[in-house]
């Protein structure tokens, strides 16, 4: 179940996003990242590069904790469903205002 505050999914059906796997010959640094998850408490993000949206799993970058992040696969349902309860609410969003380009090209 999504967060009961969110209005959007975080892996829409109406965004091509590439299958898992069909990138594996891309070296890292060229691989093009699709969307861009992050915790609301602003100390996590989630990059994704594959998809498959029958199970949910997605591969790419991940760095939860900051300065030891590391490529690979992530349920994104399990991002949708985390929520951890007040007093200091914590969910996962989509950044709406990230635009698909090459991982060596994305930031913080």
């Amino acid at each position: 179940m999504d967060h009961p505050l969110r209005t959007h999914r975080l892996a829409p059906s109406d965004i091509e996003l590439p299958a898992l796997g069909s990138t594996e010959e891309v070296p890292a640094l060229g691989k093009v990242i699709h969307l861009r998850f992050f915790s609301t408490s602003g100390s996590a993000y989630w990059l994704l590069a594959e998809y498959d949206p029958e199970s949910g799993i997605a591969f790419g970058f991940a760095e939860v904790v900051p300065g030891c992040g590391e490529w690979g696969s992530f349920s994104v349902a399990e991002l949708s469903d985390l929520f951890v309860r007040p007093p200091c609410p914590v969910w996962i969003e989509r950044d709406f205002f990230f635009t698909p380009k090459p991982f060596r090209c994305v930031t913080r």
